[in-house]
C-alpha cells in the first residue's frame, strides 16, 4: 500500500515538472525565431497560427531578458494590426520586467501612430528616463514631443543624453526640432550640434532649416535643381547666377560653391571660380576631392603650375579623387 502511495505521489510531483519543462522547451523554439524577428524588425511574416500559440506566462520572460508578452504585442501589431491587444499585452509586459523598457517605447510609438500624443509623450518619458543613452528611446520621446510642439522638453532630454557625439541622436534631434521651429527660436539648439563631414542628406536639411529656417532651406533645394538643370544643357552663367541664389537661401550647403565655382570655371571667370571653389575647400571640405580638382584647373588656366599641382596632389593623395591622378600626371612635372 505504502508503494502504490509513494508512486502515486511520484507521478503527481513529476506531471507539473514535466509539463513545465515541456512548454519551456516550446517556449524556446518559439524565442529562437521572436529574438531574429526582433533584430530584423521582420514582425510580419510569421503566421497567424504562430501568433497564436506564443506562450507568454510559462516562461514570461524570453533568455534576453525581453516580456514575452510584449514581443508577442510586436506581432499582433504588425501582422495581425491589433493595436488595441497590443497595447494591452505591452502594459502587461510593463510588470514582468519593468527595467528594460521596451514596453513603454513600443506604446509610446503606437499612441503616436494614433495621434494620441498625452500617452505617447507618458511612455516615451518612462522609457528615455529609465535608459537615456538609448537612441530608439530617445527618438519616440522627442517625436512624441514634437506632436505638441514641446522645444523645451525636447531640449531638456537632449541635455540628458551624455553621447551627444552619437550621430543617431543627434539626427534624431534634429529631425524633432526642425518639423516646427523657425530660424529665430532655433540658435540656442546648435551649440551642441556638428554636421562636418556627415554624408547623410536628412540629417543635414534638418541642420540647415534649424539655421536658416525651413522656408529658406526649401527655397534653396528648388533653386538649386533650376541650377543643376542649367549647367547640365550648359548656360553655364545662369546655372552660376542660380547657385548664387541657393546660397543666399542656404550659405551652409558645401555643394553650392563648388557647382558654382564650376559653372564660373566653365565661363573662364576665374576670379569668381577661385573665390566660391577655395570657399568650398576651406569652410565647407566634403572630403571628396572634386573641389580641390577644379580649383587646380583653374590655377592652370591662370599658369600657375605649381600651386594647381600642389592641389592636384591633395584630391588624389588625400581623397582618391582619379581625375586628379590623370591630370597630375599630364601636366605636373618634378618641379612642381
Amino acid at each position: 500500500m505504502m508503494r502504490k502511495v509513494t508512486i502515486y505521489l511520484l507521478l503527481l510531483i513529476c506531471f507539473p515538472s514535466t509539463y513545465i519543462s515541456y512548454k519551456t522547451f516550446l517556449s524556446f523554439r518559439q524565442q529562437a525565431i521572436m529574438t531574429f524577428d526582433f533584430n530584423a524588425r521582420r514582425f510580419n511574416f510569421a503566421t497567424d497560427q504562430f501568433v497564436d500559440d506564443i506562450i507568454v506566462d510559462l516562461p514570461n520572460i524570453s533568455a534576453t531578458t525581453i516580456p514575452l508578452k510584449a514581443l508577442k504585442a510586436k506581432y499582433l501589431q504588425e501582422t495581425k494590426k491589433d493595436s488595441d491587444q497590443a497595447k494591452i499585452l505591452l502594459k502587461k509586459a510593463i510588470n514582468d520586467n519593468p527595467y528594460i523598457k521596451i514596453p513603454e517605447t513600443e506604446l509610446s510609438r503606437i499612441y503616436f501612430d494614433e495621434q494620441i500624443a498625452d500617452s505617447a509623450i507618458y511612455y516615451g518619458k518612462k522609457a528615455f528616463y529609465g535608459i537615456p543613452n538609448n537612441p530608439i528611446h530617445f527618438g519616440h520621446y522627442v517625436a512624441a514631443l514634437a506632436l505638441k510642439s514641446d522645444t523645451l522638453e525636447i531640449k531638456k532630454a537632449y541635455s540628458q543624453v551624455s553621447l551627444k557625439n552619437d550621430f543617431l541622436i543627434n539626427k534624431l534631434y534634429l529631425i524633432a526640432m526642425s518639423s516646427f521651429v523657425d530660424k529665430e527660436t532655433s540658435k540656442n539648439f546648435l551649440d551642441a550640434v556638428d554636421y562636418a563631414y556627415v554624408n547623410d542628406d536628412e540629417y543635414k536639411i534638418s541642420y540647415y532649416m534649424l539655421k536658416h529656417g525651413k522656408n529658406n532651406v526649401i527655397k534653396a533645394i528648388n533653386t538649386g535643381i533650376i541650377a543643376d538643370s542649367l549647367f547640365n544643357n550648359k548656360q553655364f552663367k545662369a546655372a552660376s547666377k542660380k547657385y548664387l541664389e541657393a546660397i543666399k537661401l542656404n550659405p551652409s550647403e558645401p555643394a553650392y560653391y563648388q557647382n558654382a565655382g564650376n559653372s564660373f570655371l566653365q565661363i573662364s571667370e576665374l576670379d569668381y571660380a577661385d573665390y566660391y571653389l577655395k570657399k568650398s575647400i576651406d569652410s565647407f571640405n566634403d572630403r571628396k576631392g572634386k573641389s580641390e580638382y577644379l580649383y587646380s584647373i583653374s590655377l592652370l588656366e591662370q599658369k600657375n603650375p605649381k600651386l594647381a599641382c600642389k592641389y592636384l596632389r591633395i584630391s588624389y593623395n588625400d581623397f582618391k579623387y582619379k581625375d586628379a591622378l590623370y591630370l597630375y600626371n599630364n601636366f605636373c612635372k618634378k618641379g612642381n
